[in-house]
């Protein structure tokens, strides 16, 4: 148990700057006693292989994923081939509380948050005929509602999952039953479904009732609707599954059905550490060459990304990479104290445009990105890796534009589109 707990430290320290402390995570820490007790007899070394399999995969693709995937697998790995098997739930939490899904769901909730908005607005629409949608703000009564992803109520959609998930792990202690990898997938399926449900009644309850983000009521609102709509409906279900469907199995008499050899644990937990605990080596990035940007001064970054700036506006040259996560402003500029809000998606010269305001206290800045790779633009994650893949492309770069006043902000797009030819001619 000490060499577990002095393991899992160190996994937590070699990942700290990666692992996002939230609450989802921290109600994933204190539900591993239920995790633990729930647990089948027999000891097991059935996760050597898909450890192996990612620490060699992580040798020739280095990615936090990888290793944090690594770190945890070898975790449980520990626990398995000491004290038995765990269920297959407590996988889902893993990657329920991988900041790799979170940052996915930061990326691509947009346009679920829009399609909700576009739902709520013909709802309201019939109370109030001047109701409008751009983007993910909505506009009603003269009142402007935003459904950013700072919002109290997308938050807590992990930890609906994660409360979804220790509520199957208790009725697996309780009732004496095992749910497989489908039944937990159709489970988190549900969850997602609800949380949609829940989010729309939310958003349409506090816009009708005009309750704005300062209100105490409109968290409380958040809570209450995360319950009634979400937990309880799941909880019902998920009982009701169980008590139906699902045979009880014999408990096994002894304290361990069968004991296997422990030292392939510690054999695999020494090789993560050396394979995946080492900082992850950034990619030469010496190709990366500086874009004909005219009235700018630009320097290079860290991992190759080239900064432009004069008086009046900011961009960044970011390289992307087919399997790995490139630097989002709907991360990066969150992570340097902004609050990414009204995202839209705009057309300038047949080219979309995602643009947003950044917001830290009394300041504001208008910020617009892109892929590009100086004959084509897209927008899409899967759009600019599969034309690179596939159709061998030239390599994409995310461009950002930030600036002080919006105008200047589609002043400056509109002239990077109109030079564009000159601007990639490195």
């Amino acid at each position: 148990m000490v060499v577990m707990i002095c393991y899992s430290l160190f996994a937590l320290f070699s990942l700290r700057n990666y692992i996002f402390i939230d609450s989802a995570f921290i109600l994933a820490i204190c539900a591993i006693p239920l995790m633990l007790m729930s647990q089948k007899r027999e000891t097991s070394n059935r996760l050597f292989i898909p450890i192996l399999f990612l620490v060699l995969v992580n040798v020739f693709i280095q990615t936090n994923i990888l290793r944090y995937l690594s770190f945890a697998l070898s975790i449980l790995f520990l626990i398995e081939s000491h004290y038995g098997k765990i269920n297959s739930t407590i996988y889902a939490i893993i990657i329920i509380i991988s900041p790799y899904l979170k940052f996915m769901h930061s990326l691509y909730s947009y346009d679920l948050r829009e399609k909700i908005g576009k739902i709520v607005e013909r709802l309201l629409i019939h109370i109030q005929p001047n109701t409008k949608i751009y983007g993910n703000s909505i506009f009603f009564e003269g009142q402007k509602f935003s459904i950013d992803p700072g919002c109290a109520g997308i938050q807590m959609v992990f930890v609906s999952f994660v409360i979804g998930t220790i509520f199957l792990l208790y009725l697996e202690q309780n009732k004496l039953v095992r749910f497989n990898s489908l039944e937990i997938i159709v489970s988190l399926a549900i969850l997602f479904m609800l949380n949609l449900v829940n989010n729309f009644i939310r958003i349409t309850f506090l816009i009708v009732f005009v309750i704005l983000p300062e209100n105490a009521l409109h968290s409380i609102v958040g809570l209450l609707s995360l319950i009634a709509f979400t937990i309880l409906p799941f909880g019902f279900l998920a009982y009701w599954y169980t008590i139906k469907f699902k045979n009880q199995y014999k408990p096994a008499t002894d304290k361990i059905a069968h004991k296997t050899n422990t030292s392939w644990s510690y054999l695999m937990a020494m090789i993560v550490i050396l394979v995946s605990g080492k900082p992850i080596q950034s990619n030469s990035f010496s190709n990366v060459k500086p874009l004909n940007f005219k009235n700018y001064h630009y320097s290079v970054l860290n991992e190759g990304i080239i900064k432009y700036s004069n008086n009046h506006s900011i961009m960044y040259q970011k390289p992307t990479f087919l399997f790995k996560s490139e630097h989002n402003p709907m991360v990066c500029w969150q992570g340097s104290g902004y609050d990414l809000q009204n995202i839209q998606i705009r057309n300038f010269n047949n080219h979309l445009i995602k643009v947003g305001t950044l917001i830290s206290g009394a300041d504001t800045l208008y910020t617009a990105w892109w892929f590009d790779n100086g004959s084509k633009t897209m927008i899409d994650q899967w759009q600019w890796r599969k034309d690179q893949f596939i159709n061998k492309s030239k390599p994409y770069f995310l461009i950002n534009l930030t600036t002080e006043n919006p105008a200047e902000l589609s002043k400056l797009i509109q002239d990077y589109n109109r030079n564009k030819s000159s601007i990639w001619n490195h």
